[in-house]
């Protein structure tokens, strides 16, 4: 779409994470999940050009319409130098602590420094009324972190991580009137 994200080395953060979330889609969809995109291709969701905010509710309101379990946000993270590394998972409401936890367990062995569990009040957080979670899965401006990135393996690796996190999570926190698993 209009907001690519970040890019460094000619990379966009809009084509690796579209494509980490088709990987994780995927490997749901096998296990038998039902999972719905806010989008499937590189498009704004909402409408071309629109604003951030207008962009950013589009994706809250298709999770919400669709009574959705989980809620999962992928990004690339940057900095204005290339120091920073990691994955950080960020939450906002006191719902989102057990999922972010439980993926930040399967994520420690993704090459990546864990940064941790965040709270922050990033939008889609806020304003989805399932578990959600917001995970910056490593910084394209820092040179190991780019290179996991820019890797196909990598990108494989962290959405089966994810969905391993999805998974224990809905077994130890079954979905109100569903047997846990």
């Amino acid at each position: 779409g209009s907001d690519r994200g970040t890019i460094h080395g000619g990379v966009a953060e809009a084509n690796l994470t579209l494509d980490m979330a088709k990987r994780l889609r995927d490997i749901l969809v096998a296990q038998g999940w039902q999972v719905k995109l806010t989008h499937d291709t590189d498009v704004d969701v909402y409408a071309p050009n629109d604003s951030a905010h207008d962009e950013l509710q589009a994706r809250v309101n298709i999770a919400n319409a669709a009574g959705a379990r989980l809620f999962v946000s992928i990004h690339a993270n940057a900095f204005i130098n290339s120091g920073p590394y990691g994955t950080t998972l960020y939450i906002t409401k006191p719902d989102d602590v057990a999922l972010a936890r439980v993926v930040e367990t399967h994520l420690e062995n993704d090459g990546t420094k864990d940064d941790g569990v965040v709270k922050s009040n990033m939008y889609v957080t806020h304003h989805t009324r399932m578990p959600a979670v917001l995970i910056e899965t490593a910084f394209l401006s820092n040179p190991n972190d780019y290179s996991l990135l820019t890797s196909a393996a990598w990108r494989e690796k962290v959405a089966q991580e994810i969905a391993d996190g999805i998974n224990q999570y809905a077994k130890e926190y079954p979905a109100p009137n569903q047997p846990a698993q």
